[in-house]
């Protein structure tokens, strides 16, 4: 799974926009509130909720990775914005 996904550095393990949350590829993918508005076209709010986080990244990482490439693109541009203002 690693190798599909760019290194999320982590800022002091935490996420830059939640210092209560630690940064990982869930929370980059799945939970961050900051990228919701990105997400809808990878997942849907229901599939997170029913399923286990990780099956959820599983499957994504298996059927998605073209929409997870652009959501991670997306992503870092806006975290880019939102760390420089």
């Amino acid at each position: 799974m690693d190798k599909y996904l760019p290194v999320v550095k982590p800022t002091r393990g935490h996420c830059p926009f939640f210092k209560n949350e630690v940064e990982d590829k869930i929370n980059f993918l799945l939970t961050c509130s900051t990228y919701k508005d990105l997400r809808k076209d990878i997942v849907h709010f229901s599939e997170i909720s029913a399923s286990s986080k990780l099956q959820v990244l599983q499957f994504l990482m298996n059927h998605k990775l073209r929409a997870i490439a652009k959501y991670t693109v997306t992503a870092f541009r806006k975290r880019e914005l939102l760390l420089t203002k």
